[in-house]
Parts: structure tokens; C-alpha cells; sequence
């Protein structure tokens, strides 16, 4: 790079477009040829997808745009980045000329290592390090072992390792104490004294050697003998002392006879008691201290408890819980009494697991009056729900389309409008209006008496509402606008038109009490012979 010093300005990405350096006319062209005394235009710094670098001459308006003109600000901005570039004839300078925190490159030629056998060498920007491996010194560690440098042979039957110092030692392979072997193996436990073991045979440790004991005689158990102590086998405890106790119950001990219909328990002292008289049908309880017997109560009768610290009880059922009915009854059909003979029948009304009740076709229910089970849910009726009566419109649960309310306060049926979301009016309100002849652009309609309208004169809303349709005919299709307004503010609901008839049902146009309602030509043509009229709906 015969150049000398250059400026190589990076385009950051931060800007769309090539930065335009408009105090800077040196640079390099695209063939890589100097122009440094270029005055034929400014320079521009391409964008990263075409390049991104400009590479400058440093020298003239270079360095001035550099120091403190538009290359400055551009960085400063954080649209450009600029580093000092030198060839191989100027580096010596380098030192002398390192500022501001630019970086400063330089393309390397070669890199020597200094050592036995070490080179590095540099081609283009990549530097290729070779380290040969190590020599026969490496290894005289290994003569702490006992080794022998050529070959690495050692002391046979002997393990290398390094002792609590670090120092390189070595082991015996031969093991003694409770294992005894020469590794690798195999290996042997050495204080396992086992002789004369049999099916059955039980290990255990004598406190010197595991040993084993010998099985014992048909029906024994083992018996621990405690600490210190090996276990040994012996007969089962137990005989016919054991049924000394069932003479507190009547029983003869031989052949285990007792008195009959009798009951044998314990009591809370644990001596044997009988619970006397036992019939069919008898519960047995606890009373807190003793077993006692609950006699069968009347029939049909079910067991109710009392609670803790009280005895069971027979009682009458309270009339609640599922029935068994006829297998042949229809699942999930709601049945009813067949008159005199006081059985029951299948109905066509289902009620689904979920509680929901579906009638057949044809089929209908006539009620006085439906009362909401919980305050403020509404009725549902085939989808469709109704609040009841209430001065304010209803919010939970939250209200659907189609869904009802009578407003109190305007002493009207509600609906909820799903398209517009919100409450209005089931009754609506049409006002007419028009023109015989043109409308001028931004003119007011007539109303139906003939008077032009203004933002002051028109129609009295008397109830806060919504505009939500209008119809018109005329006898142009210039393109024009209908536009509704409040007070002469537009509803935001305007009707566009290049037709000469036409409605639109979409309208969402919101007005208060007390507002004057018109309607503007605020299009780019005037309409002629307008016949119209625009529907409204109320809300609280």
C-alpha cells in the first residue's frame, strides 16, 4: 500500500441511505487508484449492502473534515467510524501520529518465534504458528520412577503414581489387610471364614469373621440374642396358656366352645366381656369405653351418625339423595305421575347431566312468572338473556348480543348491540331531511320543513343516542359524502356516495342530550334532489 497514511470511514448501518461527506474530495476510486486532488464532487460512503468503506488520503480536506468537519460530526452522530491505515513504507511513522483513540493497522509480512524448532509465518491477514513436539528431555521426569528413558520401561510389578509431595513414585501391585491380590486383579476378602455352608444357611458376623449359621429345625425363628451376641434358632412361644383368658368370655378351653348368640370383645381394660343377646340385624359400636350393640331399628330406616364423642342412631330418611326408578325409564327424561294409577311415565322434556333442559318439538311451557335464582345473572331464554329491570346497563355477567334489559330511567326495552358494543334502545327514531335542488360542497341540508340546517338549528336530541342507519335517493352519482353531525362537530359516521340510491346499516355515530343533529355535504361535489333520512337509537 504505496499510499502513505490513509483514513479508511466505515458506514455504521445506522443511516439508510449512503452518507454524503460534502467537505471531502480525496479519496480512492474503484479501481484502487489515488485521487487525492479530486475536485470533481463530494465524497459518499456507501452502505453496508454496497461496500460500506470509503478509504481517504489523509492529507488536505481529509484531515480538516476529519479534526473538525462533517467526517467528525458523522461520527460524533454515530454514523460513520473512521481508523488510520498505513503501508509498509510509512509504518516507521506510526508513533508520531497515533491520536485521539483512532485504531491504527498495519498489514504484517512475517512474525518470527525465537526456540528450538518454532516458526510462524504470515499470509495475508492469517499467521500460521508451527510448534514441533517435545524432545527426549521431556522425559527425565520419568527416571524418578525407576524408568528408562528409551522405551519408558520400569520395575515390573510396580504401579507409578506421585506421593503427598508431588514427587513422581511408585507402588507394589500386591495388596494385604482385608482384601489381599496384585492388581489388576482378581482379588480376594480375606476375613470371610465360610465352611460347610447348606441350603438355608444364614450369614452373619462374629465380630472377627463373617460365618454362617447352619439351618434350623422345622418351624423355628431367629432369634436375636442383642449386641455382642449371635442370633440362633428357636421353637415359637406360645401354648394352651394362651387361652386362659377365654374363660372371661364362657369359653371351655378344649375344642373352644362358647355360649351361643353371643358376641366376644375386649373392654377399654382389655379383659374379655360378651356383648349378650345378639339378633339379626345387630350393629356393633363403640361407646368410648366398651363394644356394645345397636339393635336393628325400624324399617326402611338408615343409620345416621351424631357426630364425634356420640353413639349411632337409627333414623327416619330425610327425603333427599338419588331413587332407584324403572330400568326401562329414558336416560335423562324428566318423568311424571300417571294419575290414578300413581306410577310413573317418560316425558319428552330431558334434562342433561349439566342441568340444561331441552323441550321436544311442539313442545312449550307456560309459566305466571320466572324469578332469577341468583341476583343480577338474568333468565336465559334459548340463548338469550334477560337482566330484569334496572336503571343502568347490566355488566355481568357480561352481556351478548340479542341479550335484554328494561332501563328504568329512560322507561325503555334495552338490546344488547353486539356490532356497536353497547346498550340501545329497542326503539328507534327516523328524521328526515333533504333538498329540492343542489347542495353545495360543505352546505347543510334542509330539514323536513325546508329549512337549511346549521350547527345551531336542526334537530333536539332529547335523549343521549346513537346514530345507526340512513336511506337515501338523489339525481346525480357525482361522488359526495353525507356527514352527520353534532352541534356541526362530525359523529365520526359518514356515508360516501357515486350512486344515486343507497343505505348503509353500519352507522356507529354517538350524540349527548341537548345536542343538534344535521347533515353536511362534505364532499368534492355537490348532490342534487336528495330525499334521505337517518334512524336513531337510545342509550343511558
Amino acid at each position: 500500500m504505496g499510499y502513505g497514511l490513509l483514513l479508511r470511514v466505515t458506514h455504521t448501518g445506522l443511516a439508510a441511505e449512503s452518507v454524503h461527506v460534502s467537505d471531502v474530495r480525496d479519496g480512492i476510486d474503484l479501481l484502487g487508484g489515488a485521487f487525492g486532488f479530486r475536485k470533481s464532487g463530494p465524497i459518499y460512503v456507501p452502505t453496508p449492502a454496497k461496500g460500506g468503506v470509503a478509504l481517504l488520503v489523509y492529507s488536505g480536506d481529509v484531515a480538516v473534515s476529519f479534526e473538525s468537519g462533517g467526517i467528525r460530526k458523522f461520527i460524533q452522530g454515530g454514523y460513520l467510524t473512521a481508523e488510520f491505515v498505513a503501508g509498509d513504507d510509512f509504518k516507521f511513522l506510526l508513533p508520531s501520529i497515533l491520536d485521539e483513540g483512532i485504531l491504527l493497522t498495519e498489514t504484517p509480512t512475517s512474525i518470527n518465534f525465537t526456540g528450538s524448532g518454532v516458526t510462524a509465518t504470515a499470509v495475508g491477514d492469517a499467521v500460521t504458528v508451527d510448534i514441533p513436539g517435545g524432545s527426549a528431555a521431556d522425559h527425565s521426569a520419568l527416571s524418578n520412577l525407576g524408568w528408562a528413558v528409551a522405551g519408558h520401561t520400569g520395575t515390573a510389578d510396580e504401579l507409578a503414581g506421585f506421593d503427598g509431595a508431588g514427587a513422581a513414585t511408585t507402588y507394589s501391585r500386591t495388596v494385604t489387610g482385608d482384601v489381599g491380590g496384585t492388581f489388576p486383579g482378581p482379588l480376594t476378602v480375606s476375613d470371610l471364614t465360610i465352611t460347610g455352608e447348606v441350603q438355608g444357611s444364614v450369614l452373619y458376623f462374629n465380630g472377627t469373621n463373617w460365618t454362617q449359621l447352619p439351618p434350623g429345625t422345622a418351624g423355628n425363628v431367629l432369634q436375636t440374642n442383642g449386641a455382642a451376641s449371635n442370633p440362633t434358632w428357636v421353637a415359637p412361644s406360645g401354648g394352651v396358656t394362651d387361652h386362659t383368658a377365654l374363660s372371661n368370655l364362657g369359653w371351655a378351653v378344649s375344642g373352644h366352645t362358647g355360649t351361643a348368640g353371643s358376641l366376644a370383645a375386649f373392654t377399654a381394660a382389655g379383659a374379655a366381656s360378651l356383648v349378650p343377646g345378639s339378633v339379626h340385624g345387630d350393629i356393633l359400636y363403640f361407646n368410648g369405653t366398651d363394644w356394645l350393640r345397636l339393635a336393628p331399628g325400624a324399617l326402611g330406616e338408615l343409620l345416621q351418625t351424631q357426630g364425634v364423642g356420640a353413639a349411632p342412631q337409627w333414623a327416619a330418611v330425610a327425603g333427599t339423595g338419588d331413587v332407584t326408578a324403572a330400568a326401562n325409564l329414558t336416560d335423562n327424561a324428566l318423568i311424571r305421575g300417571d294419575g290414578g294409577g300413581k306410577g310413573v311415565q317418560d316425558s319428552g322434556i330431558l334434562i342433561s347431566d349439566a342441568d340444561v333442559m331441552t323441550f321436544p318439538s311442539g313442545g312449550s311451557i307456560a309459566v305466571d312468572t320466572i324469578t332469577e335464582a341468583t341476583g343480577g345473572n338474568g333468565v336465559v331464554v334459548n340463548g338469550v338473556r334477560n337482566y330484569g329491570k334496572s336503571a343502568t346497563n347490566p355488566v355481568a355477567p357480561p352481556p351478548a348480543d340479542g341479550d335484554t334489559y328494561y332501563n328504568t330511567a329512560l322507561r325503555m326495552q334495552m338490546t344488547y348491540d353486539g356490532f356497536r358494543s353497547k346498550w340501545l334502545s329497542v326503539e328507534a327514531e327516523t328524521i328526515q331531511f333533504g333538498r329540492d335542488g343542489n347542495v353545495a360542497v360543505n352546505q347543510y341540508f334542509r330539514a323536513i320543513n325546508g329549512r337549511v340546517m346549521s350547527p345551531t338549528l336542526g334537530y333536539y336530541a332529547e335523549r343521549s343516542g346513537t346514530l345507526v342507519s340512513m336511506t337515501y335517493t338523489r339525481t346525480d352519482s357525482d361522488a359526495s359524502t353525507f356527514d352527520f353531525v353534532a352541534n356541526g362537530v362530525s359523529m365520526g359516521s359518514s356515508v360516501a356516495t357515486s350512486a344515486t340510491a343507497g343505505r348503509s346499516i353500519t352507522l356507529n355515530g354517538d350524540f349527548n342530550f341537548g345536542d343538534i343533529l344535521a347533515v353536511v355535504n362534505s364532499g368534492a361535489n355537490p348532490m342534487s334532489n336528495v330525499i334521505a333520512k337517518f334512524r336513531v337509537r337510545w342509550r343511558v
